[in-house]
């Protein structure tokens, strides 16, 4: 009886960092993946409203979230 408990035992340690070691893996390359999508973010000058900076709108040297906020100013 103790045999198959030790061997038991032995299979779960096995398990959990075969487990561990695919979801450290799995977060590190998560992360890698944010990090590479990383963007400029920028406010609008009328609202505050933050926004890529490629979606955003470029006026007068400042930038809107919408162009009706860069006729606004």
């Amino acid at each position: 009886m103790a045999k198959i408990l030790f061997f038991v035992l032995i299979i779960a340690a096995v398990y959990l960092a075969i487990r561990a070691r695919r979801s450290s893996s799995a977060s590190h390359s998560a992360m890698n993946s944010s990090a590479a999508d990383a963007q400029d973010i920028v406010a609008c000058s009328r609202c505050g409203l933050h926004v890529p900076l490629a979606e955003s709108v470029e006026a007068n040297g400042r930038h809107y979230c919408c162009a009706e906020h860069s006729h606004l100013g």
